[in-house]
C-alpha cells in the first residue's frame, strides 16, 4: 500500500485512482463487493464513482443515495461508519424493495465508512459488502480506516487544483506503518487476515499482489489442515 500511494496522486485520473483504492479495500478486508461514492453537494446525494461485483439492477437502484437510505445513506446522515451484519433483518432497511435488490445481488453484510479530506470536509463514502452475514474484524476495520483516509485525501486533492501545491498528507501512511508494527498474531485469525498481513508488509505491484493472495490461501489451507 505504501508503495502504491504516490501513483494515486501522480498522473492517474480520479476514477482510475479510486478503482485502485477500492481494490485495496476489498482485498484487505476479504469483501465480495464494494463501491466508492462521491458527494454531490448540489443534489445532496452520493453517486457511485467506481464499483466491483454488482449486478446492473443493483447499480441502477443504488446509483444515487439520499440521506438516511440504507447503510450508505445512514452513514451519510450520521457521518459515522455503519455496520450491518445481515441486511435481511436489520432495522435500517425499511423498504422491502431495497432488501429485495440486495438479496438478489447476493449481499448479506455491509459496512459503509464516510470519507473526509485533510481539512475535515465530507468527500464521499466507501462501502464493502459480503455474501454471508458477518461483521468485519477489528483488523479489517483498522484497514478500512486507513484506506478511508487515503481515499478522502485523494478525492479532495484531485477535485481541488488549488491544493496541488501542498505536500501529500503522510498521516495515512503512518497509520499503515503502525498496523504493520502491531501484534498481528492477535488479529490474524482467518486466511483473509493472513493475506492482508502479507499485503501490508510486502510492497508489490498489483499483479504480484494477486499472486501473493493465491499463495497465502494455499499456505493457510495447509496450516488449517495441519492444525486439525
Amino acid at each position: 500500500m505504501r508503495a502504491l500511494i504516490p501513483c494515486f496522486y501522480n498522473g492517474n485520473n480520479l476514477q482510475s485512482a479510486l478503482k485502485q483504492v477500492l481494490e485495496a479495500a476489498i482485498e484487505l478486508t476479504g469483501a465480495d463487493f464494494g463501491n466508492i461514492r462521491l458527494w454531490q453537494s448540489a443534489t445532496g446525494t452520493l453517486k457511485i464513482a467506481t464499483h466491483r461485483g454488482f449486478t446492473s439492477e443493483f447499480l441502477e437502484y443504488f446509483d444515487r443515495v439520499h440521506d438516511g437510505e440504507a447503510a450508505c445513506g445512514t452513514a451519510l446522515k450520521t457521518r459515522q461508519r455503519v455496520l450491518v451484519e445481515d441486511v435481511a433483518c436489520h432495522p435500517i432497511f425499511k423498504n422491502p424493495r431495497t432488501i429485495e435488490v440486495l438479496l438478489a445481488t447476493g449481499v448479506r453484510g455491509v459496512q459503509s465508512t464516510p470519507l473526509f479530506g485533510r481539512e475535515g470536509t465530507f468527500q464521499g463514502m466507501l462501502s464493502t459488502h459480503y455474501r454471508t452475514p458477518r461483521l468485519p474484524s477489528q483488523y479489517q476495520l483498522q484497514a478500512h480506516d486507513v484506506i478511508a483516509r487515503v481515499a478522502g485525501n485523494l478525492i479532495e486533492w484531485k477535485l481541488a487544483p488549488h491544493l496541488h501545491h501542498l505536500p501529500i498528507d503522510e498521516a495515512p501512511l503512518q497509520s499503515a506503518a503502525a498496523l504493520i508494527d502491531a501484534d498481528f498474531d492477535c488479529m490474524m485469525q482467518t486466511a483473509a487476515d493472513s493475506y492482508a498481513k502479507a499485503l501490508w508488509i510486502r510492497e508489490k505491484t498489483w499483479d504480484e499482489l494477486r499472486e501473493l493472495r493465491i499463495r497465502m490461501a494455499k499456505i493457510n489451507k495447509t496450516s488449517i489442515c495441519n492444525r486439525s
